[in-house]
């Protein structure tokens, strides 16, 4: 078995409560988990007290780490040409994390693609589309990207344009990433091509920060998936200001040969 945290939408420079980071910290520890998605907006506005916060809360992890980078880790609207010419350049020198990660936490590989972009304020561009199809590697493979692929009801606007297009050239299980701050685990099949499985999506809510929407207004979270032969166990953990700590809130299981999604409390 393997088990990853996945997190997002972090914004240091806007965290709802100072003890939050470390109660993160805590909870992916004791998890036990052997590798961390931190799925983008790890920064509120891109500044460099930001990017050391963060880093600070990345050196206490000390849990293996794939990192992309979100819409608000590009140059803010100020520095006009800086967020046209290289919208990702401040995150680069800061993170020193790779365009393109990959990573393999034993039977699962990750692989992490950039859609932040300074010329829209919210919505994502795959920045490189792969231009042959990616072979399958390893026995569980999982996509990592900031902004949801697929529309949600509401939040059409958001989603990355041709994204279906692009999840052709991958073979892939699962599909992970944060962006709305509120959280949604789901099954995707609409046009996949003949003999492809569906893809299983987990849409993580904000972790650390003020940002959350709609029923998660105020609230943090992040998912827990542990890696099986043929299914992936999603556990959603809400942190409770009252203990302050992060707790098991709600539990999936996918059944990747089926591709059933079912809710453990059904």
């Amino acid at each position: 078995m393997v088990r990853i945290a996945l997190v997002a939408d972090l914004h240091f420079g806007r965290i709802r409560k100072p003890s939050l980071p470390e109660a993160l910290v805590r909870a992916i520890h004791e998890s036990g988990a052997q590798g961390t998605i931190v799925a983008g907006d790890i920064t509120q506005r891109a500044r460099f007290r930001e990017f050391r916060a963060y880093s600070a809360w990345s050196d206490a992890l000390h849990v293996p780490q794939l990192l992309i980078a979100g819409n608000h880790d590009v140059y803010p609207w100020w520095f006009v040409w800086m967020r046209l010419l290289q919208p990702l350049g401040r995150y680069f020198a800061q993170t020193g994390a790779p365009s393109r990660p990959t990573v393999q936490w034993q039977s699962v590989r990750v692989r992490g693609e950039q859609t932040a972009t300074g010329r829209t304020i919210q919505a994502g561009r795959w920045s490189a589309p792969p231009t042959a199809p990616l072979p399958r590697v390893a026995p569980w493979e999982v996509l990592a990207l900031h902004h949801p692929p697929f529309p949600h009801t509401g939040n059409h606007h958001q989603v990355i344009p041709g994204a279906d297009i692009h999840l052709r050239s991958y073979e892939i299980d699962v599909c992970v990433g944060g962006h709305l701050h509120i959280p949604m685990v789901s099954v995707f099949n609409h046009r996949r091509a003949a003999g492809q499985r569906p893809i299983l999506l987990v849409q993580t809510g904000t972790c650390l920060s003020d940002r959350g929407r709609g029923a998660f207004a105020g609230r943090n979270c992040y998912h827990d998936l542990l890696f099986d032969e043929e299914t992936v166990h999603v556990t959603e953990y809400h942190y409770r200001d009252e203990a302050d700590q992060f707790v098991p809130a709600r539990r999936w299981t996918y059944d990747r040969p089926t591709g059933v999604l079912r809710a453990d409390d059904d």
